[in-house]
């Protein structure tokens, strides 16, 4: 029964994946994004110092509360980066007109991710999402030929706030353990009793 156990074991742990893929869950207001976080930091731009462990680069710059960023096409994106892993980032985002933006996550395992393109316009919008892996960087290049003018306000990022489901490996070793518990139990002789 052990020899049973510890190659279903191995097997287990050999065809579960290496680094599963992240989760993306969206938030259309602040307020959700903060909920799924268990530290949310909020850059207003209103002063010159970023909060600690955060920074950008790219064309433009910050003032009166709102990062003003230009991305053009064939060019190094506009790329946002955390010393410490992020779980979340949001924040009210305009264009000077109707755009699309792509942005790819790079976590901290080393896989990139690729979100939908983002369509925005004129009007200011909230686009938020949190994810179940941390977050390094984000980079935020154009899918229009032309130049792209973003603003973002109140960017909102931080730690994560739920507890990690196990793995596959994890959940495949408990249930060979209750197996290998409730056979040995069923095998075990029951104990006499003589009276003399």
């Amino acid at each position: 029964m052990l020899k049973l156990s510890l190659t279903l074991a191995a097997i287990a742990c050999a065809t579960s994946p290496a680094a599963a893929a992240a989760i993306v869950t969206y938030h259309q207001t602040s307020d959700s994004l903060r909920g799924a976080l268990s530290n949310p930091k909020l850059e207003d731009f209103n002063d010159p110092a970023l909060q600690d462990g955060f920074s950008f680069s790219g064309d433009g710059n910050y003032t009166s509360g709102v990062l003003y960023q230009i991305v053009r096409p064939n060019r190094a994106p506009t790329v946002f980066s955390f010393d410490a892993p992020t779980y979340g980032f949001g924040g009210s985002l305009r264009t000077a007109g109707i755009n699309k933006l792509v942005l790819t996550l790079t976590f901290e395992d080393g896989s990139q991710q690729t979100l939908d393109t983002l369509d925005t316009g004129t009007t200011e919008d909230y686009f938020g999402f949190s994810s179940d892996l941390g977050i390094r960087s984000i980079a935020v290049t154009t899918a229009n030929a032309a130049n792209v003018q973003f603003y973002l306000d109140d960017l909102v990022f931080g730690d994560k706030a739920v507890a990690a489901v196990p793995e596959p490996a994890s959940w495949a070793m408990m249930i060979i353990g209750f197996g290998a518990v409730g056979s040995t139990m069923r095998r075990r002789k029951p104990a006499r009793v003589s009276f003399v």
